[in-house]
């Protein structure tokens, strides 16, 4: 298992426990599991849904590897990261 779906795992583990045990504010919030929700063919690593199912928040994680991915890439002002947030916030209104 690379470090990228090793943290994508462990995130996920520490939300899901999180939203089992606490509301925020008063909405029951679940954590799916890491790359379990498909949005129009993509597939974000973790994606937090409320009870009707409906993604209030939506998390890709990234690692560094030798040489790449760029500062670019894992920088979240950048471009890159900034769009890939966009294109996953608009295909979730779109689901």
């Amino acid at each position: 298992m690379n470090r990228e779906v090793e943290f994508a795992a462990e995130l996920w583990d520490y939300l899901k426990r999180y939203l089992e045990k606490y509301t925020i504010n008063g909405h029951k919030l679940r954590a799916e599991p890491p790359s379990s929700v498909v949005l129009k063919g993509k597939v974000p690593d973790i994606v937090v849904v409320d009870s009707r199912g409906l993604p209030q928040l939506i998390i890709e994680t990234k690692r560094k590897a030798e040489g790449k991915p760029s500062e670019e890439l894992l920088n979240p002002l950048s471009p890159a990261p900034i769009a890939q947030a966009v294109c996953y916030a608009a295909l979730a209104v779109e689901e």
